[in-house]
């Protein structure tokens, strides 16, 4: 009996030396939120809601086609230069991957179709905007094919997210 006592007694001790080890040796971690800075060329403002960044959602329209009507297209603008269009045209979706840079207060994007009707895959399209950093919309928003074959409009663009 003696020697299962002396055996827990030295197990608790054993069980409190290991606890008081590692409670001593544990670094002290600070609730505290860290927040990292991201700087870049286009000074993007700190309200996200007032970014070029992120979705916009809209439509566009053919200059020239009226009885096409307005047409559902998004935009996914990336914190990488990278830009993604999706649109609807004819009933076909369509999607076009490129790149975005902002001139002062204009958006401007180089995009390549490479999803959508079969005539449409590889045409080269600019989008151009004027962006407000202040309500965080844009203006004069337009697209064009380039160089062929032709094609413009205007575009309407809300952002989303």
């Amino acid at each position: 009996m003696k020697k299962v006592l002396m055996g827990s007694a030295v197990l608790i001790v054993l069980a409190t030396a290991i606890t008081v080890f590692q409670i001593s040796s544990c670094q002290k971690i600070s609730a505290e939120p860290t927040t990292v800075v991201i700087h870049d060329t286009i000074n993007i403002c700190p309200d996200s809601s007032k970014s070029v960044l992120g979705l916009w959602i809209g439509t566009y329209t053919i200059n020239g086609n009226p009885q096409f009507g307005a047409q559902y297209t998004s935009y996914v603008i990336k914190p990488d230069g990278t830009v993604t269009n999706e649109s609807m045209g004819s009933n076909v979706r369509h999607f076009n991957i490129g790149n975005w840079s902002m001139n002062g207060d204009t958006l401007v994007c180089y995009t390549d179709c490479v999803f959508g009707s079969a005539s449409n895959i590889g045409v080269k399209q600019k989008h151009i905007a004027i962006f407000n950093k202040t309500k965080g919309t844009f203006s004069s928003a337009i697209w064009q094919n380039f160089p062929n074959p032709t094609g413009s409009g205007v575009l309407t663009l809300t952002k989303i997210k």
